[in-house]
């Protein structure tokens, strides 16, 4: 289930460059990667937070999540994400940051299978769903810096070469 970020993630956060230029948007590299962390944290922490999407809604969206349809670009963060204290870091302490935050995913995932949190845009999401919507954000911003190429199926599994660990 996880082998999307303990291999495809690590692979491309060491090609990322400090200077890379987005396709498009404004999110500088080190910007992008401080955003994918507090999106993990975000996940993590199952505390109240308002649902701006009604209810007869999050059947669709969580449809969109578990299919293979790649987000769309230019969509505004959800403010919660900038409410996510992070200490301001260099490029590499960013990176380094990001992956040691997919391990306390994955362990929390693990040892917590029923858990769940809300997300604002998505409603209350379990693991599967944070896991799909994780790998799916991750693929849209590494689109975004020209790490991965688009429509690839989220289901896929890369091969398994390199790990988290291995980054660190």
């Amino acid at each position: 289930m996880y082998d999307f970020f303990n291999s495809a993630v690590p692979d491309a956060l060491r090609r990322l460059r400090p200077d890379a230029t987005p396709r498009w948007g404004i999110l500088s590299a080190t910007d992008m990667v401080d955003h994918l962390t507090r999106a993990i944290r975000m996940s993590l922490i199952d505390e109240p937070r308002e649902i701006r999407i009604s209810e007869d809604k999050r059947e669709r969206y969580w449809a969109f999540l578990r299919s293979d349809k790649p987000m769309a670009r230019h969509l505004r963060s959800p403010q919660e994400f900038y409410d996510i204290a992070i200490q301001e870091v260099g490029f590499d302490e960013a990176r380094i940051r990001l992956l040691r935050t997919l391990i306390d995913m994955q362990l929390l995932y693990t040892k917590k299978p029923d858990f769940s949190s809300i997300h604002p845009d998505f409603g209350r999401l379990d693991v599967a769903l944070w896991t799909a919507l994780h790998m799916k954000h991750f693929r849209h911003h590494f689109e975004q810096f020209g790490l991965m190429g688009g429509g690839v199926n989220p289901s896929e599994e890369s091969d398994g070469r390199k790990s988290v660990s291995s980054f660190l």
